[in-house]
């Protein structure tokens, strides 16, 4: 098993940031993952409020 990994070699990023082995298909999947994941963290705060004026 010769990977490029194991010779100490970092996945090379593209001028977007994108991992060049990520296809446009999951770098748009991962977008809108972190999207979502900003917004259940948004949604989380909402629901702490409200719980503490409770």
């Amino acid at each position: 098993m010769s990977s490029r990994l194991h010779e100490g070699a970092k996945p090379e990023e593209t001028e977007t940031g994108l991992l060049k082995q990520e296809t446009p298909e999951s770098a748009i999947k991962t977008t809108e993952l972190l999207d979502l994941l900003s917004s259940l963290r948004l949604a989380r705060e909402e629901l702490e409020k409200l719980y503490s004026f409770s």
